[in-house]
C-alpha cells in the first residue's frame, strides 16, 4: 500500500491512497464515511484489482472546500487526477452524491471511463424532491443545527443494523452532526440542481445501477429509471437494505461489482443502435445485426456438474440445435452452490444470444428458499422455450402393504409421524414433491433425507424407508419386473413408460400435480428476434429423432413452448412456489 498522496485541482483538493499491482483499476469516489464504506467493499474485492480511493469535497482528511461547485469542476479535476497517476482509463464506482459525479465523468469523459458502477445513486429530482432537497438547503444556509441533519440520517440504517452495531451507528450520526455545514449546504445544493435524466443516453460505459430496496436517497423508482435510459445497464435492487448498504453489506455489494468488474471487456458493437433505442423510450439493449444471429459458436451453461440427466438432456438438445442454427451449441457446465454460480453467470452475461442457459423448475424454487440471491429470477432472465416435463413416481417396496395413494393415507393417518419417506436431500425436488403430497393428504411423515436418490432407493428396498418420489425413466425397468412397485405418478397425465400407473390426481386427489421441467433461458433484455430464432431452433431440435427417443426415455412429456408461454410459466411457477417453500422453511442446500 502507498502512502497517502494529495492532489490540488480548482475544486477537488484530497489526498489519495493508490493500492495493488492488478487489474483493472477501480477509481472510488466518497465524502467522509462514505469512503471509509467504500473502502470497505474495495477490501471485499479481493486481490486483482488496483485501487485509487480519494475523499471528494473536502471531509475527512481533505481539505474542505465549501463551494459553491458543479459537477463539472469535479470531472475536470479528476481527469487530471487520473494524468497525475498514470491512468489512462479507469472503472469508475461512484457512491450518493459520488455517484452524480461519476456518471456526469462517463458524460464528460467517455473515453476514460471502461465501465461505470452507480450505487445509491441519483440522476435527477421530481419537482416535489427538488422542494424538499431546497427545503433541506434552507434550513443548512440560515442557523439550523447539523444534529437535525444527523436525525434525519439515522433513517439510513436497517432497524437490524440499529440493534447489532448501535455503537456505529451513534458514532456515524454524531460524525454527521459535527459536519462542515457549509461544506454540507454545498452538497445539498448540488442534489438540488443537478439534473442527469436527460443525459443519460449518452453514457456509453458498460453501467451497474445498485441501490437498497429501502433506500430514501436512491429509491427503486430513481434506479429503474437510470437503468432504463443507461443503454445496456444491469439493475440490481439488494432486498432489505437501506442507504447504508456499503456499510451493512459490503460483501454482498463486492460480490455484484466483482463479478461486473471481471467480465472480459465487451465489444462496442451495436451501442450506436441501443443508444438509438434509448431515445425512443424502448428497451435499452447491446444489440448485434439480428438479421446475421447467430455468426459465432453459442454456449448452453448447465448449471450442474457433468454427466447427470439433466446435462445428459442439455447436450443432446444442444447438437440438434447446431444443425439448426448452423453454428455449433456447446454444453459448458458450471455447477455449485445449488446451480447459482452457473445461474448468475448467465443473469451478468451480455444479453446477445450467445450465453443461454438450461434451468428449469428448480430456478422458479430459489427465491422461495434463500433471499439473497445475486440475481432476479423474473426480471434478469429472458424465458425461450420449456423443452418438455417430467413427473415423479412414488414407489415403495415390492412387499410393502402400501397398495396406492388412497391406503398411504390410512395408514399415514393412523400412524402419524411414523411413515418414513426418503428424498434426494433438504429442498430437493423430491422433497418438495413430498412435501406437498403430505399437505393434500393431510398427513404427517417423518423426513428421510440422502444424498442422491440412488442411497434412498438402496433404503427403500431394504425395508429400512417406506416411501419415496423418483424420476419415472430411472425405475420403470425394475416396475416393470416387479422389484418396485409404483403407486402413483405425480404429474397431471399417466407416464408412457407406465401407462398402468395412475396419476395421484386420478386416485382421488384432483388438486396434486408435481412435474419437473426445463427450459433454455437468456439474459434479460436480449432482443426478441434474438429469443424467437433459438426457439424456432429448439422446436426443430426436439423433432428430431434422437432428440425424441432420448426425451421419451427420460420420461419427458409435453411438447416444446415458445417464449411467451415459457415466461408465464416462470411468473406463474414463482408466484405458486415462493410463498409455499418459505412456509415450508425449505432452505437451499
Amino acid at each position: 500500500m502507498s502512502d497517502d498522496c494529495f492532489f490540488a485541482g480548482s475544486r477537488l483538493r484530497t489526498r489519495y491512497r493508490l493500492e495493488g499491482d492488478g487489474q483493472p483499476v477501480v477509481l472510488i469516489h466518497g465524502v467522509g464515511s462514505d469512503l471509509e464504506d467504500l473502502s470497505l467493499v474495495a477490501g471485499a474485492l479481493g486481490p486483482g484489482f488496483r485501487i485509487l480511493r480519494l475523499d471528494l469535497r473536502g471531509h475527512g482528511k481533505s481539505e474542505r472546500v465549501p463551494g459553491p461547485y458543479r459537477l463539472v469542476h469535479f470531472t475536470a479535476d479528476i481527469a487530471e487526477l487520473m494524468d497525475h497517476v498514470g491512468f489512462a482509463q479507469a472503472d469508475v464506482m461512484g457512491f450518493s452524491l459520488g455517484a452524480l459525479v461519476a456518471q456526469r465523468f462517463a458524460l464528460d469523459y467517455p473515453s476514460r471511463v471502461r465501465r461505470l458502477a452507480v450505487v445509491s445513486g441519483v440522476a435527477g429530482r421530481t419537482e416535489a424532491e427538488r422542494e424538499a432537497v431546497m427545503k433541506r438547503l434552507a434550513a443548512l444556509e440560515t442557523n439550523e443545527p447539523m444534529s437535525h441533519a444527523a436525525a434525519s440520517a439515522s433513517r439510513w440504517f436497517t432497524d437490524a443494523f440499529r440493534e447489532s452495531h448501535p455503537e456505529i451507528v451513534e458514532n456515524r450520526l454524531a460524525r454527521i452532526a459535527a459536519n462542515h455545514k457549509p461544506s454540507y449546504a454545498a452538497a445539498y445544493r448540488v442534489l438540488a440542481t443537478s439534473d442527469l435524466a436527460d443525459d443519460l443516453h449518452r453514457i456509453t460505459a458498460p453501467t451497474l445501477v445498485m441501490t437498497g430496496e429501502f433506500d430514501q436517497g436512491s429509491n427503486p423508482r430513481m434506479s429503474q429509471l437510470m437503468h432504463d435510459r443507461i443503454a445496456g445497464s444491469e439493475l440490481h435492487i439488494l432486498p432489505g437494505l437501506r442507504h447504508s448498504i456499503l456499510l451493512e453489506a459490503p460483501d454482498l455489494v463486492a460480490s455484484h461489482l466483482r463479478n461486473f468488474l471481471s467480465r472480459p471487456d465487451a465489444a462496442p458493437i451495436g451501442r450506436r443502435a441501443a443508444i438509438t433505442a434509448a431515445l425512443f423510450g424502448l428497451i435499452a439493449a447491446p444489440l448485434r445485426a439480428q438479421g446475421t444471429y447467430p455468426d459465432r459458436p453459442i454456449r448452453l451453461v448447465v448449471p450442474f456438474a457433468p454427466g447427470g440427466g439433466t446435462d445428459i438432456v442439455a447436450r443432446v438438445i444442444a447438437d440438434a440445435m447446431t444443425q439448426s442454427l448452423g453454428q455449433p451449441v456447446v454444453v459448458e457446465n458450471r455447477g455449485g452452490a445449488g446451480t447459482v454460480i452457473g445461474t448468475d453467470y448467465v443473469a451478468k452475461a451480455s444479453p446477445d444470444g450467445y450465453t443461454l442457459l438450461y434451468s428449469g423448475l428448480g430456478l422458479t424454487f430459489q427465491p422461495g428458499m434463500t433471499r439473497s440471491l445475486p440475481y432476479d429470477v423474473i426480471r434478469d432472465f429472458a424465458p425461450i422455450s420449456v423443452t418438455g416435463r417430467q413427473p415423479n413416481i412414488l414407489i415403495v417396496a415390492p412387499n410393502s402393504p402400501i397398495r396406492d395413494v388412497q391406503d398411504l393415507m390410512h395408514r399415514a393417518r393412523s400412524e402419524p409421524g411414523r411413515l418414513t419417506f426418503g428424498t434426494a436431500g433438504q429442498g430437493s425436488g423430491t422433497h418438495i414433491a413430498s412435501e406437498m403430497l403430505w399437505r393434500t393428504l393431510q398427513v404427517e411423515m417423518l423426513h428421510v433425507p440422502y444424498r442422491g436418490t440412488a442411497p434412498a432407493l438402496n433404503d427403500l428396498l431394504a425395508g429400512r424407508l417406506d416411501v419415496m418420489f423418483t424420476t419415472i425413466s430411472s425405475v420403470a425397468s425394475q416396475v416393470r419386473a416387479g422389484a418396485v412397485k409404483a403407486i402413483g405418478v405425480s404429474g397431471t397425465q399417466r407416464s408412457p413408460l407406465l401407462l398402468d400407473v395412475a396419476t395421484v390426481a386420478e386416485q382421488g386427489f384432483p388438486g396434486y400435480e408435481y412435474s419437473n421441467w426445463a427450459a433454455i433461458v437468456a439474459p434479460a433484455r436480449t432482443p426478441r428476434p434474438i429469443l424467437d430464432r433459438v426457439a424456432a431452433a429448439v422446436a426443430q431440435a426436439m423433432q428430431t429423432p434422437i432428440v425424441r427417443e432420448r426425451l421419451a426415455s427420460e420420461g419427458v412429456v409435453g411438447n416444446p413452448e415458445g417464449p411467451d408461454a415459457a415466461a408465464e410459466l416462470y411468473r406463474t411457477e414463482v408466484a405458486r412456489w415462493t410463498p409455499l417453500l418459505r412456509e415450508m422453511r425449505v432452505e437451499m442446500n
